[in-house]
């Protein structure tokens, strides 16, 4: 049994607060537009002023008039809308908060495991025991932090790995548990949470 918190992580995703990673980034998506209109209005009264001293004004009208003005406005449009998306782009918007919940691993973990002849039924593949020991090794791969320790039971308890950081070694102690790993018949789970429990008590003298 672990003196600490277990831990295995379970998150969540909210959708409900989006927001921006670099904000500062709008202020693109906000002046640069407004900039570029003035701009663009700026330099194009300076050309006309320009053409006006060279050309007759009756000459620069008919250019004027020569030149689409709603292509112009829709080509300045989507110019003005490149920067607005870029902008925003660049701030990063995201939607959602990760919100955890769950245990991970703690310091030190003894796990008990049923190696009773029952363990050997088929109703899960290939077999109760084969598939419980896969869980604890696959979970101790994915979150183990400290020591872990393993307790094998039947009739009785016997502690088949002290408390230890070496995995390999944990795992190699979990994979030779089977039916005759304790040979008196039962499933005494209450002498397995002492063996655990005299475990822990041990690493902590």
């Amino acid at each position: 049994m672990p003196d600490e918190t277990q831990i295995a992580n379970d998150a969540m995703m909210d959708f409900s607060h989006p927001h921006f990673e670099a904000p500062r980034w709008l202020l693109l998506a906000v002046v640069a537009p407004l900039l570029l209109a003035w701009l663009h209005r700026r330099a194009a009264v300076k050309r006309k002023q320009q053409l006006a001293q060279i050309v007759s004004p009756r000459f620069v009208e008919e250019l004027a008039a020569s030149h689409s003005p709603a292509r112009r406005r829709f080509k300045n449009f989507l110019l003005l809308l490149a920067f607005v998306f870029a902008g925003i782009a660049l701030a990063r918007p995201q939607w959602g908060e990760l919100k955890s919940s769950g245990q991970w691993l703690g310091e030190d973990v003894v796990f008990v495991l049923d190696g009773s002849y029952s363990m050997l039924s088929t109703d899960v593949r290939p077999n109760r025991l084969q598939r419980a020991k896969l869980a604890i090794a696959d979970f101790v791969r994915t979150h183990g932090r400290g020591r872990v320790g393993l307790v094998a039971f039947a009739g009785s308890a016997f502690l088949q790995c002290p408390l230890t950081l070496d995995y390999d070694a944990f795992e190699n102690a979990l994979e030779a548990v089977d039916e005759k790993t304790i040979p008196v018949p039962g499933t005494d789970i209450g002498r397995a949470l002492q063996e655990a429990n005299r475990a822990m008590e041990k690493k902590s003298r």
